[in-house]
């Protein structure tokens, strides 16, 4: 509905915009570079935004009706155990960046990004697994579209 649409409902717009253009950007322009040096330096990168953005967005917190986004309220300690499933999480994160960027060097990025549309089913075990998430049947919906999408794309 008009009512949900916020300035923080357009990040996930701008984020795969940026996503696609990272995607056709390491095809075309770095063959000559490690898949390790781009995973590390769109790490960086990502790392920089992320700052700028949360900074960005405590600024504009003021102006924004919706307080339960999550990255304006605020945060809780950490647990042990939350260490240890973020340092897992980092390693896997390594891993799949690598994995990522020299396949968007070796393959063409509309055949990458269908079977990149994969994490969708690790968000949902993940989803229930550390937030107690059901998805819903809209969310399940979505997620079959952002799939199907991705598979027409591949068949094109």
């Amino acid at each position: 509905t008009p009512d949900g649409i916020s300035v923080l409902s357009l990040l996930p717009i701008l984020s795969g915009a940026f996503y696609a253009a990272a995607a056709v950007m390491t095809r075309v322009k770095v063959h000559d570079v490690a898949s390790a040096d781009l995973a590390i330096s769109l790490n960086v990168l990502l790392g920089v935004v992320g700052v700028f953005m949360v900074g960005a967005l405590a600024m504009i917190d003021p102006l924004i009706d919706d307080h339960t986004h999550h990255l304006l309220i605020g945060w809780g300690p950490l647990a042990y155990g939350d260490l240890g499933l973020i340092v897992v999480l980092g390693i896997m994160l390594v891993a799949i960046s690598i994995s990522l960027a020299y396949a968007y060097r070796s393959a063409p990025p509309t055949i990458i990004a269908s079977f990149d549309y994969g994490y969708l089913v690790f968000a949902g075990i993940f989803g229930f697994m550390l937030f107690d998430e059901i998805p819903t049947v809209t969310s399940v919906i979505g997620m079959l579209m952002i799939a199907g999408a991705g598979l027409a794309v591949l068949k094109r």
